[in-house]
């Protein structure tokens, strides 16, 4: 055991994620924006989790946790409000974290807003656990054509599996 009380060091980073690095679709418009997977062996332990939409324009979001070979790209999926229950369908293998709603050009989970009965909660003293081969993924319900992206960000301590969070 180490001086600190912990046998490994924590590795804590806050990481930011641009859909158009992680997304392929065409037009400049990017309607999803995923995390990278901890590595083999490790979990990660989220700490606070936000989304930067470049939109001028208030969209609904959505925060889930999935597979990240099962994460849709933006072409996967149907644009326009009038299609929500194929858009959900493209995310049957999550776990729906929370929803959020963008404020021009920005959106996090601490100003979220309930919508059509959908509960809202803040997550902080709620953990999220990442597992290895998961990812969180933030994508626009109301999904648009008009260039702009999105960036996901998190703030997380990736941990050993088998090691317990010292907080």
């Amino acid at each position: 055991m180490g001086e600190c009380g912990s046998s490994y060091l924590l590795n804590v980073q806050l990481r930011q994620f641009d859909s158009a690095a992680t997304d392929n679709a065409g037009g400049g418009f990017y309607n999803v924006a995923k995390s990278n997977s901890p590595p083999s062996g490790s979990y990660w332990r989220i700490l606070q989790m936000d989304a930067i939409n470049t939109m001028t324009t208030q969209q609904v979001m959505e925060f889930v946790l999935m597979p990240n070979s099962q994460v849709p790209l933006t072409t996967d999926l149907p644009i326009g409000s009038t299609q929500l229950l194929a858009l959900f369908r493209k995310f049957l293998g999550a776990i729906r974290i929370a929803p959020g709603h963008s404020l021009v050009n920005q959106n996090d989970l601490t100003t979220l807003s309930s919508r059509d009965a959908s509960f809202a909660a803040p997550i902080q003293m709620k953990p999220i656990i990442v597992p290895p081969g998961w990812c969180i993924a933030a994508f626009e319900v109301t999904g648009t054509g008009v260039p702009h992206r999105m960036t996901l960000r998190l703030w997380y301590v990736e941990v050993p599996i088998g090691e317990p969070i010292p907080f």
